[in-house]
């Protein structure tokens, strides 16, 4: 008994060990770059997945319409929006990484429209007094994260869709 509590010991302090070293590279990592914004990091679980540029990208937005009809109450809907708006945004990074501005430049016009969707549907919920706060908890980090990213991005339609994700933080 005595050996196996020894045995679990160990291999818990091997453990902490070994994260708190992987802490110290990653951090390393990051002054090194200059404090570059990882999206994987930042915005994780969400990923630019298919861009404009791909085949069957119709179908990533045709699906997302078609959840979006199903979604009935404004908060929710509002949350929807900037899960979007917050794709659309991971869309150009991979675009601009990619060299295809202008298709960037119509991605960020798409998140644009889809954070003025947001604003929209959290003023109502707020004059109905129905914003939810799990929806709160959902959108608020995401928009602190989309605050820190987007000026990182080399881009004239970054500018707009900043100030349309700080209008919207700026209610909820």
């Amino acid at each position: 008994m005595r050996i196996i509590s020894r045995g679990i010991l160990v291999f818990i302090c091997a453990i902490i060990l070994s994260l708190t070293t992987l802490n110290a590279v990653l951090a390393q990592e990051n002054e090194a770059t200059g404090g570059a914004i990882y999206t994987f990091e930042t915005f994780w679980p969400l990923t630019a997945g298919k861009t404009m540029d791909e085949q069957f990208y119709f179908l990533k937005t045709f699906k997302e319409s078609l959840r979006g009809m199903l979604i009935f109450g404004v908060s929710q809907k509002a949350d929807y929006a900037v899960l979007l708006g917050t794709k659309r945004v991971l869309e150009a990074d991979k675009l601009i990484k990619a060299g295809k501005k202008d298709l960037a430049s119509q991605t960020l016009k798409r998140a644009s429209e889809q954070f003025r969707i947001a604003l929209e549907n959290v003023e109502k919920a707020l004059r109905e007094k129905n914003l939810g706060k799990n929806n709160i908890d959902t959108m608020k980090p995401r928009l602190n994260n989309l605050t820190d990213f987007l000026p990182t991005l080399n881009s004239d339609e970054a500018n707009g869709v900043l100030q349309k994700v700080r209008d919207l933080n700026g209610k909820i």
